[in-house]
């Protein structure tokens, strides 16, 4: 499908895909998804933000809303990275991609990133166990979404699965955007060079 140059004002190529997923006898959109949506370039510099200040480790959320580093649930490099003016252009492309996604599969109530953007990096062994994006301190989580930024030939495992079987595209510079409530999982890396991605959480008033 061809981009709506009313809708972007950038001249990657546009594609997506719904998906449908059955749930109690109901079929609903699983996730949408989008080749393109940074360059090669443009993912080797977003690399290049995230790693110029070092990663810390990531923490995972226990049921008590604490944070706390644990890495046999979750093993992998993290950096945020905020809407500055040097950055506003992740964030305006993100936000272009979410409202089209938004718009074509849920039009759910979103009001924006709240937390920023999260690069990751998993190396030898690194992953994420099954879990959920919405919980205690997160539950105005709407959607969840993925951007790839590394080759996919580059690195191999690292697979990110969703409930019912979905492994997302692993196309560089590609979007996959669900409502964050789908438990998922990122499989452990288990060679090749690191897998670089972003994680961006869209929020708005909690789901009734």
């Amino acid at each position: 499908m061809s981009s709506n140059k009313g809708m972007i004002d950038h001249d990657h190529k546009y594609t997506y895909v719904i998906n449908k997923l059955e749930v109690n006898d109901d079929v609903i959109n699983a996730w949408w998804y989008q080749d393109e949506l940074f360059s090669p370039e443009e993912c080797d510099d977003i690399i290049a933000i995230g790693r110029s200040r070092g990663l810390n480790r990531g923490n995972v959320v226990g049921e008590d809303g604490v944070s706390t580093q644990a890495t046999e649930y979750r093993d992998v490099g993290v950096r945020g990275i905020i809407p500055t003016p040097e950055f506003r252009w992740m964030f305006d492309r993100i936000g272009e991609a979410v409202m089209r996604a938004n718009n074509e599969c849920w039009q759910y109530d979103i009001i924006g990133m709240k937390e920023g953007l999260q690069f990751l990096e998993y190396t030898g062994g690194g992953h994420y166990t099954w879990h959920k994006d919405i919980g205690p301190g997160f539950s105005s989580r709407k959607l969840t979404a993925i951007i790839q930024l590394t080759d996919e030939d580059d690195y191999s495992g690292c697979d990110v699965e969703i409930e019912g079987g979905i492994r997302i595209g692993r196309g560089r510079g590609s979007v996959t955007i669900f409502p964050s409530y789908y438990s998922h999982t990122v499989h452990p890396h288990t060679g090749g060079n690191p897998r670089n991605s972003l994680a961006v959480w869209i929020y708005g008033p909690p789901l009734r």
